[in-house]
């Protein structure tokens, strides 16, 4: 019997150390709390020629110049990224080709109450079915037992009847690797400010992210729309004031113990099967290839379809 009590005792030990979960709290992620990157646009700023007069002039900080406005030309193209390239990882989320603007508030009247001082900056995504992909977004830490997501954003631009201002929230079952076919497409309401919490009452979505994560840890990302996409549902600047998470928080992860094996494996430009087959589309619907391996022409965003028909979304860099 002490045999067997140890064995157990020693087992639980082992389950432990692959997985720690803290007990249910708030995850909050504070634009206002970040460190800028010394080259990024708040510091580092840029040089305009305003008056056009042949004299530059330095604007950094708050000062709304980091817009890329068209200038009339034939050739003139979208192009945020250049001020938008502040990647890393802070307050235990990551963010990529953002802009950090952390003493920085919204434009226009407020919300009452207001969005939180502060913000990070998404670009629209460019290019996602290129080999010149280039995509925006804020991944949240790993989590289990997902309760809410709370978030404040703002929009740089106003909002008219031609134009809204879209973001998404996608979920991964493999710490970012691949991210699920169903994804929370919603809205920044006003130029002042939005505030939102979701939690599963509203929007299948996030009920589907909630139900995950009570069997393995998931990490979720704010993404905005391509640039590309037609009409109103455009790709857009978002700001975002606040993200909080009411969940428990996943401090370390053995991934091979976790209740979600890998379905896919991502080298280079190759995407392998673990356990099945797949056929892989670009954005366009168009078929790249299948079979237990696949490998696609340039990098961007596909759509992978296991043999058992759900699909997963890859960012081949």
């Amino acid at each position: 019997m002490k045999s067997t009590y140890t064995h157990i005792i020693i087992s639980l030990m082992l389950l432990f150390t692959c997985v720690s979960i803290m007990a249910q709290q708030e995850i909050i992620f504070s634009p206002a709390d970040l460190t800028p990157h010394p080259d990024g646009y708040y510091i580092s700023g840029v040089w305009v020629d305003e008056n056009e007069d042949g004299v530059d002039e330095f604007h950094n900080g708050c000062e709304d110049y980091y817009e890329d406005e068209p200038d009339g030309s034939p050739n003139w193209f979208y192009n945020p990224h250049e001020n938008h390239a502040e990647t890393g990882e802070q307050q235990g989320f990551k963010y990529l080709n953002c802009m950090i603007m952390p003493t920085c508030e919204h434009k226009n009247e407020p919300i009452e109450p207001p969005v939180a001082l502060g913000y990070i900056q998404l670009h629209a995504c460019l290019w996602s079915n290129t080999d010149s992909a280039i995509i925006s977004y804020i991944q949240t830490p790993p989590v289990a037992n997902l309760v809410s997501l709370t978030l404040e954003t703002s929009s740089d631009v106003s909002i008219n009847p031609d134009r809204s201002i879209p973001y998404n929230i996608e979920y991964s079952k493999d710490y970012g690797t691949t991210w699920e076919y169903t994804y929370l497409s919603d809205h920044v309401l006003t130029q002042g400010g939005s505030r939102i919490t979701y939690d599963g009452s509203i929007y299948y979505q996030f009920e589907e992210m909630m139900d995950a994560s009570t069997e393995s840890p998931v990490v979720l990302r704010i993404i905005t729309n391509d640039r590309a996409v037609a009409g109103s549902e455009q790709g857009q600047f978002v700001k975002v004031h606040l993200l909080k998470l009411t969940a428990d928080l996943v401090t370390s992860v053995n991934k091979r113990k976790t209740n979600q094996p890998a379905l896919l494996q991502v080298r280079d430009h190759t995407i392998t099967a673990v356990k099945s087959t797949i056929k892989v589309y670009n954005l366009c619907g168009q078929h790249i290839g299948s079979g237990t391996m696949v490998t696609v022409p340039h990098s961007g965003i596909y759509i992978v379809r296991l043999a058992d028909m759900t699909m997963h979304k890859v960012f081949i860099r």
